[in-house]
């Protein structure tokens, strides 16, 4: 591989086992897939900065509040895909990665008008991580070391929203939390009179949390949204194998995620230009399971803001289409080095489109930003983050005006 990745190896060892948070991306300081939180929404609110808690909905069922699907009538399918396109630096190293996200869905089915159960699969990583790099040793010929990373982490959320009032509407979910993640490093050598060496970590996660939100409208051009989300004790089972299996090891352990919660409100400006905000939070974990973090690891938070002009369907094509723009900081658990946490900052843009004959749209966004500080952290990762939505939805009854799917409310 190419020697210029030397620099970014050397920051994943310092930073191998990350803290204990379903992370949303692999970026180069969260090769273990814990570090950068996951946070739900489809194309449109990526486009508005993870800023729509309280922005409502009734054409995707991939809505960052829960509480929101409560307005759906149709049973509602919708599906997001992300890309990245990043270059990473450590000092005066640098390197490409390109990365994809395993699609993000979900399916609501409304029981009865203002009551749908929901059901979806969240992936929790970027795809997959392989690097190498020759390493040097005195009294020993250069080799390779070659790191492989693989990932299953997901969420499964069930969710079931209602609408109490006309004004209001609530819900509570359970989110199943499985997965694994599997670390290989192999030491390969090219003269014979050395063998390879192998070592490999895996740590299977399973718990269970809940999570209950609102979503109110106080006057017809403002709304306001609230998420809070209990604790989650993860089981963890974890088995590290080398080449000679009598130094195998296998032990289970658990670890705690605070809960965390969310808050935000949306307002109109005119008909069509609406304002959003979203503020998250989350405690710092215990470092349990991973001691070399300790003192490493502070509080999760989010500010995100967003502006949407929404579309209109009378008029020409661009007066139809929405407009979307934003901006979001996301401040990690994780701290490089000890103090300094890592901050992602993200400018957004996206615009949607009706699907041509029936309900349902096909949402684009893109992000533009960089994690960590070259200065602050010692390495840092400018990307770009493409997203696909799609969402379809099917009417409930064969009237369409009970359908509930009024592209105009967008």
């Amino acid at each position: 591989m190419k020697r210029n990745a030397a620099a970014i190896i050397c920051l994943f060892v310092l930073t191998s086992l990350l803290s204990s948070v379903p992370a949303g991306g692999q970026s180069i300081f969260g090769l273990n897939y814990f570090g950068e939180h996951l946070f739900g929404g489809d194309a449109r609110s990526r486009a508005l900065a993870f800023s729509t808690i309280a922005v409502p909905d009734t054409g995707s069922a991939l809505t960052m509040n829960p509480a929101a699907r409560a307005d759906l009538r149709s049973v509602t399918f919708s599906i997001v895909e992300v890309l990245e396109l990043g270059s990473a630096r450590a000092g005066d190293e640098t390197a490409e990665l390109n990365r994809f996200q395993l699609p993000q869905l979900m399916i609501a089915v409304p029981i009865r008008r203002g009551l749908v159960f929901s059901l979806g699969y969240m992936t929790n990583f970027m795809g997959k991580g392989d690097f190498a790099y020759p390493s040097y040793v005195d009294d020993v010929p250069v080799h390779y070391e070659v790191y492989k990373h693989r990932s299953s982490l997901f969420t499964a959320p069930l969710s079931l929203a209602w609408k109490a009032r006309d004004w209001l509407s609530v819900s509570a979910s359970l989110e199943l939390e499985r997965g694994m993640i599997r670390n290989d490093i192999d030491l390969e050598f090219y003269e014979s009179n050395y063998d390879d060496a192998e070592a490999s970590r895996s740590r299977s996660f399973a718990g269970e949390s809940f999570a209950v939100a609102l979503l109110a409208r106080i006057h017809p051009r403002l709304y306001i949204g609230g998420l809070y989300e209990y604790e989650v004790e993860y089981e963890v089972d974890e088995k590290i194998t080398y080449t000679r299996s009598e130094f195998d090891t296998n032990r289970l352990w658990k670890t705690t995620l605070p809960g965390a919660f969310g808050a935000g409100i949306s307002a109109g400006l005119t008909e069509r230009w609406w304002l959003s905000g979203h503020y998250w939070m989350r405690e710092a974990p215990e470092p349990t399971g991973f001691p070399q973090l300790e003192g490493s690891i502070g509080e999760e938070s989010l500010i995100a803001v967003g502006l949407e002009r929404r579309r209109d369907n009378d008029g020409g094509f661009f007066h139809r289409i929405p407009l979307r723009i934003g901006y979001y900081q996301n401040q990690w658990h994780l701290e490089v080095p000890a103090g300094e946490p890592v901050i992602s900052r993200f400018f957004t843009a996206g615009t949607s489109f009706s699907l041509p004959g029936g309900p349902g749209r096909i949402d684009l966004s893109l992000e533009l930003g960089q994690i960590g500080s070259l200065d602050t952290n010692g390495a840092d990762e400018r990307m770009a983050r493409l997203g696909f939505g799609f969402s379809l939805a099917e009417p409930w009854t064969a009237r369409k005006e009970e359908s509930g799917y009024r592209s105009s409310d967008r």
